[in-house]
């Protein structure tokens, strides 16, 4: 699914797709489906699946594609992750914050550091997410 095109004819392809309820899912049925102008044949055969996994969902045989966050199939066994083109994608951010009352406020922030080095880009990498680019 290297092009908009391959991952339209995917989507027009698969017999059945399941999707999570939230965020991923939404983004597929109200933009990403409508900006590939396929709606309309590929929602019928679509299902939001929860509170399953959506790699588990596929990993069984209960839907033949899956669209997920990269971070929540990775843990999945027996599926193959295959990333939709840039261009067709939306980027989730994750943002830490320090709350006013924190009981430990300079763990809190050796923490946020610590996520946002380059020592943790490895480790953030090996769980689907993208380091930050400082």
């Amino acid at each position: 699914m290297s092009t908009p095109d391959a991952l339209r004819s995917a989507l027009l392809a698969a017999p059945s797709i399941a999707h999570s309820p939230s965020g991923s899912g939404l983004f597929f049925e109200r933009e990403l489906l409508p900006r590939l102008g396929i709606a309309e044949q590929v929602l019928p055969k679509s299902r939001r699946w929860f509170p399953d996994r959506i790699g588990a969902v596929v990993a069984r045989g209960d839907a033949a594609l899956g669209l997920q966050q990269v971070s929540e199939l990775l843990p999945i066994a027996g599926i193959e992750i295959i990333r939709i083109p840039d261009e067709t994608g939306r980027v989730s951010l994750a943002s830490a914050a320090l709350a006013r009352r924190a009981r430990q406020p300079g763990a809190a922030r050796q923490l946020i550091a610590f996520l946002a080095s380059p020592e943790a880009a490895e480790a953030v990498a090996a769980t689907g997410l993208d380091p930050l680019r400082r």
